[in-house]
């Protein structure tokens, strides 16, 4: 019975041992850091050649279409401007858009000859006169079998052209955020004012804002 007990109390001993003494096992850590979320970066930047002549920058842009008060137009006149629209090298890729403002039709200086046909000043939508081409651009300012029209109309129906007003102009536009390098896309805008416009339109002008955009893929 005493060897049993011996037995016993070195057991409980061993237990004791065993619960409240310390065991080195092999052990390791690793350590992750410094850990950070950067937000992306979408920058669009445009200049101009042709009519209006800028390098590429951020707002605020400069007027890229300026005919008043000296640099009227008359009937069969056109002009042509090439936008390049390029995403910074540090953005990602994003669809390219352009938006234009309804235009805002003035009866200007309405002189003698407009009075004629139009003694009360009535006739005051030069922007529904003036036909515009948009196209995607290879570079040579020149709207070729290639290349397909972006937008084909009145200036004042180039406010309503696309989605809500937005004019697709590039899907899937290469920022140099993905491969070192962004791609520079052209934009051809041509403008027409016909030969049929007459004496009624003389001294009439029209304002309108335009507005380029870059949205990041997937937006709605």
């Amino acid at each position: 019975m005493k060897k049993v007990l011996g037995l016993s109390i070195a057991a409980l001993l061993l237990i004791g041992l065993v619960v409240g003494g310390t065991f080195a096992y092999f052990s390791d850590t690793e350590t992750s850091t410094p850990n950070t979320f950067t937000a992306g970066v979408i920058d669009l930047q445009i200049d101009s050649a042709g009519d209006t002549v800028f390098s590429a920058q951020d707002d605020p842009l400069p007027r890229i279409f300026d005919y008043l008060p000296a640099n009227d137009i008359k009937p069969g006149d056109t002009g042509e401007v090439t936008l390049s629209m390029r995403l910074t090298n540090d953005s990602n890729n994003a669809d390219l858009w352009m938006q234009i403002t309804t235009p805002v039709d003035n009866g200007g200086l309405f002189p003698e000859p407009e009075r004629a046909l139009d003694p009360s000043n009535l006739t005051n939508d030069i922007s529904n006169q003036i036909t515009t081409v948009l196209w995607l651009d290879d570079g040579d300012n020149i709207l070729n079998g290639s290349e397909t029209p972006l937008y084909t109309g009145t200036l004042a129906g180039l406010a309503s052209a696309g989605t809500a007003g937005k004019l697709d102009v590039v899907l899937n536009a290469v920022g140099g955020n993905t491969t070192g390098a962004s791609t520079t896309y052209y934009v051809g805008w041509s403008w027409t004012l016909p030969t049929t416009v007459g004496n009624i339109y003389q001294g009439d002008f029209c304002t309108f804002n335009i507005t380029f955009g870059a949205d990041q893929i997937g937006m709605p």
